[in-house]
């Protein structure tokens, strides 16, 4: 425990720090031992910050995989009505004294001996922050400066540093080595099955494990901490399973609180390298690659939809495994109703943050169940619609070359095609028009109509969006001569992506 001569303690099995809403609706902050013995009283955590989200879930996660032990799928449904609440708390008072974000010894997820290395500097709090500037990683739309951070309060630094070991970019820190990897969560799109319950969200995202897989996933809090010297030089580590990936020590940190038990910086170094391994995040779709399959990636232009079909294994990937226990869970309960997915992450280039996303949707189990006519429809659809948006940019890509010819004497490279291509913004109008004529469609199919009659809707959808986007493109180049003529040239190509949008 924290001394209490030098500073006090924050125990999280103790202490309130994780915002959650209780069924009843009120929004505040609760301990782990109120979330996890009781986790029906709660309907979900309450933060939209999508690295919040999905590190603290995955933490809730990782004790239950350590408290309820390894389990089959048989076993694991049970626990939608029957939460071991004893296992949980027997647990957490084993292992409490792991828990204490101050502690003198054994900080919660932190390493101690960072004390030891010389010349190592205090970092203000915003290091762990990644939606705040802190040295040379600046935000467009945060103007904060190192020097003014302030303090955090002991909950929001332990919010900060679970979200920063999951998502933190790699890049140069220059502590210890010359750089660091990215968090196990950075740069996948994380999909996390949610209930009507904390209870029940637990219960979906708890994947079965086998003795072998559980006597080896040890988390940080029960794992020894890592060895400066192990720091310096670290071997190429594997994630033994979800316990120990979701508790993954990305980075050496050590907060350092003032006297009141505010933090205002923390010593921060290079941490352990997460190798990339067979057995994948539960979090992540696997898809395929050139040489091996890889997690589906965040990407700023391609929404979660556009990935749905590989949630059932379809197009040759595989479902993360939370999804297929979460729709194995419901179907031996004969219940097909829509399961509430989220999905999201953070997209980093090297140090910099590019792009975050959180969105929740709500999907038929049909949809999600490999091999089904169902999921067969719907990988159909996604890949028609991907089909017709590379013709429908070869044709954008025609018309901008023919009209920018036909202005000047000097052949377009094919940089100047592209920038008016993408000043146009056929191609993303074409996604984003597309989207909200998708979900129209999912329900229907999820729901039982006509798998047939769905997809061709669809496929006249798809018709209707690239005929609008065409149109949109074309107007903002004018009427006159030029542009008439450069439509003219172009013509043929958009046929074809009609043609590939109404075949059936």
């Amino acid at each position: 425990m924290a001394d209490p001569m030098n500073q006090p303690g924050f125990n999280l099995v103790e202490c309130p720090w994780i915002p959650v809403a209780e069924t009843g609706g009120l929004v505040r902050l609760a301990s782990l031992r109120e979330l996890l013995v009781h986790p029906s009283e709660f309907s979900g955590v309450a933060t939209t910050v999508p690295t919040e989200f999905f590190a603290l879930h995955r933490l809730l996660l990782a004790v239950c995989h350590r408290a309820i032990g390894p389990g089959t799928p048989a076993q694991r449904e049970t626990l939608l009505d029957n939460w071991p609440a004893e296992m949980i708390q027997g647990y957490l008072e084993r292992w409490a004294h792991r828990f204490d974000l101050f502690d003198e010894v054994r900080p919660f997820m932190q390493v101690q001996a960072l004390r030891s290395v010389e010349k190592l500097e205090t970092k203000p709090w915003t290091q762990l922050a990644l939606d705040r500037s802190s040295g040379n990683a600046k935000l467009l739309f945060d103007h904060s400066l190192d020097e003014s951070a302030g303090v955090v309060a002991p909950a929001q630094a332990a919010r900060l540093l679970v979200a920063h070991l999951q998502f933190t970019p790699g890049g140069l820190v220059k502590a210890l080595r010359t750089s660091g990897t990215r968090g196990p969560a950075c740069a996948i799109q994380v999909v996390l099955p949610l209930g009507k319950s904390l209870q029940e969200t637990l219960a979906l995202g708890l994947v079965p494990q086998v003795q072998s897989e559980y006597a080896h996933d040890l988390p940080a809090w029960e794992a020894d901490p890592p060895a400066i010297e192990t720091l310096k030089a670290p071997p190429a580590l594997v994630a033994k399973g979800p316990a120990q990936r979701y508790s993954w020590l990305t980075r050496a940190v050590l907060l350092r609180p003032d006297a009141s038990g505010q933090v205002p910086g923390a010593l921060y170094a290079e941490g352990l390298n997460l190798s990339e391994d067979p057995v994948p995040d539960p979090m992540a779709t696997m898809v395929p690659g050139k040489e091996s399959p890889h997690p589906a990636y965040l990407d700023v232009e391609r929404a979660f939809w556009r990935d749905l079909s590989a949630l059932a294994g379809e197009g040759g990937g595989s479902p993360p495994r939370v999804i297929s226990n979460a729709v194995a869970m419901r179907a031996a309960r004969d219940d097909y109703s829509p399961l509430e997915l989220a999905a999201g992450g953070l997209l980093p280039d090297q140090a910099k943050i590019l792009h975050w996303r959180l969105e929740e949707r709500r999907v038929s189990p049909a949809l999600l169940t490999p091999g089904s006519v169902v999921a067969g429809r719907l990988d159909a659809a996604i890949e028609r619609a991907r089909e017709v948006s590379l013709t429908l940019y070869g044709a954008m890509m025609d018309l901008c070359r023919e009209w920018i010819s036909l202005g000047s004497d000097r052949k377009p490279t094919d940089g100047d095609v592209k920038a008016l291509v993408r000043e146009l913004n056929g191609l993303a109008r074409y996604w984003a028009e597309l989207e909200l004529r998708f979900w129209t469609f999912a329900d229907r199919l999820g729901r039982g109509d006509p798998p047939d009659e769905c997809l061709s809707a669809w496929y006249q959808d798809i018709r209707a969006t690239t005929l609008n986007c065409w149109n949109v493109a074309t107007a903002l180049l004018g009427d006159d001569a030029r542009a008439l003529a450069a439509q003219a040239k172009a013509s043929s190509r958009l046929k074809l992506a009609i043609a590939k949008a109404s075949k059936t």
